[in-house]
């Protein structure tokens, strides 16, 4: 539980000391916000399951390792460019 608490807090930093980044993270958590209607309003987390997290790191990066607040900014950059682009 530390160890997560911890890698919440490198990112969080990360994307606060990247203000270009801020849109691209509130895009993102509505994104990957699970969507079920038959869940409860209180019971909805802001973050995709364990499984899928795990599934998405293993084909991001080959391996289970969390992301550091350096991906995750790169990340966000990436998707804000690809969006600016695309249209």
């Amino acid at each position: 539980m530390a160890r997560l608490r911890l890698l919440t807090v490198d990112i969080a930093a990360a994307i606060v000391r990247t203000p270009s980044t801020w849109p691209e993270a509130v895009r993102m958590l509505r994104v990957m916000r699970p969507t079920r209607p038959e869940a409860g309003r209180a019971s909805r987390s802001m973050l995709p399951s364990a499984e899928y997290l795990s599934f998405r790191l293993h084909t991001n990066s080959g391996s289970d390792d969390p992301p550091t607040g350096y991906d995750v900014v790169r990340f966000l950059k990436w998707t804000g460019s690809q969006r600016r682009v695309l249209g």
